[in-house]
């Protein structure tokens, strides 16, 4: 069985405009996937059309955020996100996201020193 990972650095509490107001990771994650979809569909559209008022604000610094489908236990979760121009100093940062092909480069690169370890690995292995 494959350990769980947890979470680090998630926003905890993202403020929407009124009426909805505040809204915790916990609602979030509680609620049906067609609610979460809608609030989602929401701020995209916001966005697009009027970047420099966003729906959804992170409670500790204020920066527009997104929600993002993070996929863990075969299914998808819903967690809070900041946008890239968000203050990266606030303690819920996480991060840019990673390009997909960063992403693959990162891949290969760690593909390429497994292989390494295992061949010294088993160099060493063979002289015993």
């Amino acid at each position: 069985m494959t350990p769980r990972r947890t979470m680090q650095r998630t926003i905890e509490i993202a403020d929407f405009e009124l009426p909805r107001g505040a809204v915790s990771i916990q609602q979030l994650m509680a609620m049906p996937r067609s609610v979460w979809d809608h609030l989602r569909s929401e701020i995209t559209r916001r966005r697009q059309t009027d970047p420099a008022h966003p729906i959804a604000r992170c409670r500790l610094c204020k920066g527009p955020i997104f929600i993002r489908a993070h996929f863990a236990d075969g299914e998808h979760a819903p967690v809070f996100a900041h946008y890239p121009e968000s203050p990266t100093d606030c303690p819920w940062y996480q991060g840019v996201n990673l390009k997909p092909d960063d992403a693959r480069a990162a891949l290969v690169i760690d593909l390429a020193c497994a292989e390494e370890a295992h061949e010294n690995a088993r160099d060493a292995m063979s002289e015993w």
